[in-house]
């Protein structure tokens, strides 16, 4: 049986959580132990793996989530469909990994590391069979979650325990693998014992070749997103004399891609679900549970853009110190980048892709990468981290445009000027009270400061949603004070679903 929507979002934000533990320990152990040359023959093996990993799947990751989450209560189904994914992958890694083996044989730089990138190639094909799609469809959190806690657990470990010399980095990269690896080794042995296939079945029940077409529209999101995505530290590296900028482009998008994980870790949860509430058409709970979610990600996304963009001094000296206070202006961007994203994340996983309109939501991506590219030229010579992160912003803003424009019909009927209010009014007087803290308070240092400010925009915050009666916001004081929840408006009931 299915759990709460809000039981799985938890889950999977503890699961964000502990892979961001395991990096803050591994990271600077393995920054002090390896030579800078070891970290990046490591880097760079991972990073050609995962490109060509990118092309086994083409897109079923995705794709497989939704079309898996329609037919889980019918185990012959959705055994027959995940088989047909697992051929169309089958076929693709051999052709993608056959190029990658070739390159490690004929391409002197992959040559130089041959040993590492043999050992992510296994484990790009065992990523590829990983079937963690099959798992997120069916919604089985509890396992994904502590499956992944323990063998990152034991990863992290093994490589305090036996990585120990600069020249141990091809250990610490087949550790780094196996971390991986046994994740997808567990899923398949797991998944032999769900596959249930009805009486009868022959191969030539399989028809793989019917997903192709939306398979490519899932491919083309995942490559357009990945290009802009990627280029724009390649281009500011070009473009901006030395290395300065780029360095300092490098902290904002890491506190970016830290927030916005945790983010699509919750919309992950949440696009399985309501594809499932669409396979018989559009349903009341379907729209309940949209409208929920668009407050919940819609006022959550203001919150944590507006802190950035008040506390991003502070932030910067406390985690990188006074010498990279040039990327304030880049880390108050990506506060706006946060917003953009959050709002983005609604519109195509969570209304464009469970209404099979994936056509749509690949056009808005590819129709971003042009814009990366011009505008990327256009200013990152001149601004550097400022320009690329403007162009960023622009760029995830084209996207969203896009999307907008063909999910007009639906957020005419769930977004009214009430719910929008009740969302910004508390991010608003957050802002407003550690604006004054910051132009009055006391400042000893940069983490009294984010320690105090935190906790005043954080209490704002919640007193805000409190008296707006936010919708998510009173489902929750429903479920913690149920004799006080009797008291609250139930208007706000609409957004309440549990399947």
């Amino acid at each position: 049986m299915a759990r709460s929507v809000g039981h799985n979002a938890i889950m999977n934000v503890s699961l964000v959580a502990s892979n961001a533990l395991a990096t803050m320990i591994t990271v600077p152990y393995v920054s002090r132990v390896l030579t800078v040359a070891g970290n990046g023959s490591v880097s760079f093996a991972q990073s050609t793996a995962n490109w060509f990993q990118v092309f086994c799947t083409i897109g079923v990751a995705s794709y497989a989530v939704r079309e898996c989450a329609r037919v889980r209560d019918d185990r012959n189904k959705l055994s027959i469909l995940t088989l047909e994914f697992l051929v169309v992958i089958g076929v693709c890694s051999a052709v993608s990994l056959s190029e990658f083996a070739a390159a490690n044989c004929f391409i002197p730089a992959f040559r130089s590391n041959g040993v590492l990138m043999w050992i992510f190639l296994a484990n790009a094909f065992l990523t590829a069979f990983g079937v963690e799609w099959f798992y997120q469809a069916t919604e089985d959190y509890d396992y994904i979650v502590i499956r992944s806690i323990v063998i990152k657990v034991v990863a992290v470990a093994l490589i305090v325990l036996f990585v120990k010399t600069p020249e141990d980095y091809i250990l610490y990269g087949l550790l780094l693998a196996l971390g991986t690896s046994a994740n997808n080794i567990f899923n398949i042995v797991r998944l032999v014992r769900l596959i249930q296939l009805p009486q009868g079945f022959g191969i030539r029940d399989l028809h793989p070749i019917r997903h192709l077409k939306a398979l490519s529209y899932f491919t083309i999101m995942n490559i357009s997103t990945s290009m802009y995505l990627s280029f724009d530290t390649i281009l500011l590296s070009m473009l901006a004399p030395g290395n300065y900028q780029t360095g300092l482009y490098q902290l904002a998008a890491k506190l970016k891609t830290l927030i916005l994980t945790a983010i699509t870790a919750i919309v992950n949860v949440i696009t399985p679900r309501l594809s499932y509430l669409t396979k018989d058409g559009i349903s009341g709970k379907y729209t309940s549970l949209l409208r929920l979610s668009f407050s919940f990600l819609l006022t959550f996304s203001l919150a944590i853009g507006a802190y950035m963009i008040v506390y991003a001094e502070p932030m910067v000296v406390f985690i990188s110190s006074k010498r990279f206070l040039d990327a304030v202006p880049s880390v108050r961007i990506a506060g706006a980048i946060i917003f953009i994203v959050s709002v983005a994340n609604i519109l195509g996983p969570l209304i464009l892709i469970p209404n099979n309109r994936e056509k749509i939501f690949s056009i808005a991506c590819l129709t971003a990468m042009p814009a990366s590219l011009i505008l990327n030229v256009l200013l990152d010579g001149r601004y550097g981290a400022i320009g690329a992160s403007i162009a960023l912003a622009c760029t995830e803003l084209v996207s969203l445009l896009v999307q907008i424009w063909a999910c007009r019909k639906e957020l005419r009927s769930i977004v009214t000027v009430k719910l929008l209010a009740k969302s910004i009014i508390p991010s608003a007087a957050a802002s407003a009270a550690s604006l004054a803290y910051l132009e009055f308070g006391p400042t000893p240092s940069a983490f009294m400061t984010l320690l105090v400010g935190t906790a005043i925009f954080g209490l704002v915050w919640v007193i805000g949603l409190l008296t707006v009666q936010e919708p998510t916001a009173m489902l929750v004081l429903r479920k913690f004070l149920p004799e006080r929840g009797k008291h609250v408006n139930h208007r706000n009931n609409s957004g309440e679903e549990r399947a």
